[in-house]
């Protein structure tokens, strides 16, 4: 991912102008009722490694700002992909419904039911929606060092 851009899992109240804290993103309803409009920032190749800091700087870390490198910022209608259709054949992803045995406590919680649990099912997900007999579900890395 590039600095600055996130990734948001909880759902965007399209009714508001904006979101708490977040003055570059309003409604948008140019064709689709289900959109809105954000500023996100690219990382723009200029042959120099970028870094992105996703905790507080601290007086050993060797840059001074969050992250650097060349940045670009570009506002994009984000549509609304639930119920459109979308095929991982013909849109290289695809939205299904998925309900986990964890509870949202479990996620805070307990650490290991994710490795030992969620993982498991996001594997059998990806075994039953592909057909394919096996799957490796690489999860998220984190880049933090421990505190």
């Amino acid at each position: 991912m590039s600095p600055g851009a996130t990734l948001q899992e909880s759902p965007v109240n399209l009714e508001s102008e904006s979101r708490p804290g977040d003055e570059k993103t309003s409604k948008s309803k140019p064709n689709d009722a289900e959109s809105i409009t954000a500023t996100l920032t690219y990382a723009e190749q200029d042959f120099e490694r970028g870094y992105f800091y996703a905790r507080p700087i601290s007086a050993e870390d060797k840059h001074t700002s969050p992250y650097g490198g060349k940045v670009k910022n570009v506002e994009q209608t984000i549509h609304n992909a639930r119920g459109k259709g979308c095929a991982l054949d013909t849109h290289s992803f695809e939205l299904v419904e998925h309900t986990t045995t964890l509870s949202t406590n479990d996620f805070y919680e307990h650490p290991e039911k994710i490795t030992s649990i969620y993982y498991e099912e996001i594997k059998l997900l990806l075994k039953k929606e592909t057909g394919c007999s096996d799957s490796n579900y690489s999860p998220p890395s984190s880049k933090c060092r421990e505190e």
